[in-house]
């Protein structure tokens, strides 16, 4: 049986390109804090690719090395970056996604799409020498701090198939329109100001697990790895918040609320 993978994903409203994310350096904050957190997975670093030949080292120990690699394995010949990164370390814990473009918001077959992501694939039982979930908190929490997304979660990959994706007749992830609603209420949730602003945030702290930060708040609905039967929690929470923030795939084209997102560079 396949153990389950735990992610932390960050979504962003804004390209992570290095050149045009300067004044945030949300890339090199992704380096500092992975580098703190797991020392001896930052020892040898690969940005991976299927072929051997294509693969090329990242030295964690020095200042601006993921940046860079961003910025030259996402370049176009068109000028413009898109791609992505996946960073293998030298212990197989997790896996490392960085995905950029320079159109942080794309209508995308009628859906806004949001192009700029960091994930975290954790793979084992422990990291660093301290459990997943404990490795997964501590990172998101850094990362939503100092990187200020637009929105993240820490979830398993079975609530994410669950909340999110169709797998008939094709796998497709049809809870993501930004333009309309986030993706579904996880786990472990952080909602930028974008979103705060949309829901009483009094109501909202009012819930156990919620804390209020700089620019966003943070909400634990449940254990990860017990999302399955936490059903009441979850329903609570959607109570104070409101269910029309969130797709439901029981109900695809309900009215639904979100924040309005009208330049493509924001």
């Amino acid at each position: 049986m396949n153990r389950p993978v735990l992610f932390v994903r960050l979504v962003f409203s804004r390209s992570l390109n290095p050149s045009i994310d300067a004044e945030r350096a949300t890339v090199a904050i992704v380096q500092d804090v992975l580098l703190s957190a797991a020392t001896r997975w930052s020892e040898k670093i690969v940005a991976w690719e299927p072929n051997l030949k294509a693969r090329a080292a990242v030295d964690f120990d020095r200042a601006g090395a993921l940046a860079e690699m961003v910025a030259v394995r996402t370049r176009t010949t068109f000028g413009f970056n898109s791609g992505r990164v996946e960073l293998r370390g030298a212990t197989r814990e997790f896996v490392v996604v960085v995905s950029v473009n320079d159109r942080p918001t794309r209508p995308v077959g009628g859906h806004l799409q949001m192009a700029n992501e960091v994930t975290v694939q954790i793979l084992t039982p422990s990291v660093a020498g301290v459990s997943s979930l404990t490795f997964a908190g501590k990172v998101f929490e850094e990362l939503c701090v100092g990187c200020v997304p637009l929105w993240g979660a820490v979830h398993l990959d079975s609530e994410y198939r669950a909340k999110v994706m169709q797998t008939t007749p094709s796998l497709r992830a049809i809870g993501r329109d930004f333009g309309r609603f986030l993706p579904g209420l996880f786990a472990v949730n952080y909602f930028s100001d974008k979103y705060v602003e949309l829901f009483s945030s009094s109501e909202v702290l009012a819930l156990p697990g919620a804390r209020r930060v700089e620019h966003g708040v943070f909400l634990d609905v449940a254990d990860p790895f017990a999302w399955e039967v936490e059903s009441e929690r979850y329903s609570a929470a959607l109570a104070r918040i409101g269910k029309e923030l969130f797709f439901d795939r029981l109900a695809p084209d309900r009215a639904t609320v979100a924040p309005t997102f009208a330049d493509c560079r924001e």
